[in-house]
């Protein structure tokens, strides 16, 4: 851990296939000129303390590793893989791959080439520990980023794009599996009071704080839909990416799965039954993703020049 390649640097500074999913409402704020997007039911903000949630051990990624090892459910296997397996059309031999907040580093059981895995939290099977708003890498560096499941704890996330631009190199791409803040999703949230999510903040301005900037765990699920529902908003205030794909997905086999990190008991179904309930998600997502999608596959390009 920490053997940084030739292509890092420490003293780093700080600094397609497209779908627009409408199904929002535009208003104002008291006091406030700037334009925001709120859902039409359980929207606004929604925030939540570890202490009250019904899941267990929630952020141990130390256990959830060896737990998968030691058992591979298959009810996580099955999502785990639909997360990473289209990444690989995306990622090419003999590039420079760099996973950000990697967690548990299941990745690295799906994804066919050699994946530099970070996390802000330090653990033996990462290669670095490191801040995904301050990259260590030199400027144009990086083949491809990755970031699954992990946008949404960040404090600032308008950096990470930012520090993205900055090593990827032209024609660069990011990778990035979301959850998708859809009615279904929010109710979960509440019921379970795992993690919160917040519509009323603008996130590309850098003055704004999405999650505890002291708690690498807190999470705000709406922030991929307050990036990507308009990628002309988007590519406004970053003109150097450009969104080539973006798509709802999943649905009931995430409650199923039993959670990736943090865990509630569930019963283990059978490939064919998952292989139906696929089936169902996939149809439910795309007839209603407001409604039904939990997760987000999202890929973004450096633009060349």
């Amino acid at each position: 851990m920490n053997n940084l390649p030739e292509s890092l640097c420490p003293d780093a500074p700080r600094s397609g296939r497209v779908k627009v999913f409408p199904a929002f409402r535009a208003h104002r704020s008291p006091g406030s000129a700037r334009l925001r997007e709120q859902p039409l039911l359980l929207g606004g903000k929604f925030c939540a303390e570890h202490s009250q949630s019904r899941l267990r051990h929630e952020g141990d990624v130390a256990r959830s590793r060896k737990e998968f090892s030691d058992t591979r459910p298959n009810n996580l296997e099955y999502p785990l893989r639909l997360r990473y397996l289209w990444m690989n059309e995306w990622l090419s031999p003999n590039s420079f791959i760099v996973e950000m907040g990697c967690g548990a580093g299941f990745s690295e059981l799906y994804l066919a080439d050699k994946v530099f895995r970070t996390d802000v939290v330090p653990n033996p099977w990462i290669d670095a520990s490191m801040d995904a708003e301050r990259l260590a890498f030199r400027d144009g560096a990086v083949d491809a980023l990755i970031i699954s499941n992990a946008l949404h704890h960040l404090a600032r996330p308008v950096i990470f794009f930012r520090e993205a631009i900055r090593v990827l190199k032209p024609g660069g791409i990011i990778l990035i599996y979301e959850p998708f803040c859809s009615l279904l999703l929010r109710v979960i949230l509440r019921l379970s009071k795992h993690e919160g999510y917040s519509f009323d903040l603008d996130v590309f301005a850098e003055t704004q704080i999405a999650t505890n900037p002291n708690d690498p765990w807190s999470g705000n699920n709406a922030l991929s839909n307050l990036f990507f529902d308009r990628p002309e908003r988007f590519r406004k205030n970053f003109p150097e990416l450009q969104i080539i794909m973006d798509t709802a997905c999943e649905c009931l086999l995430f409650p199923l799965s039993g959670g990736v990190t943090s865990k509630v008991s569930v019963p283990e179904l059978p490939t064919l039954v998952l292989d139906c309930i696929a089936g169902i998600d996939r149809f439910l997502t795309h007839l209603a993703p407001r409604l039904f999608a939990l997760g987000r596959r999202t890929v973004i390009r450096k633009i060349a020049g």
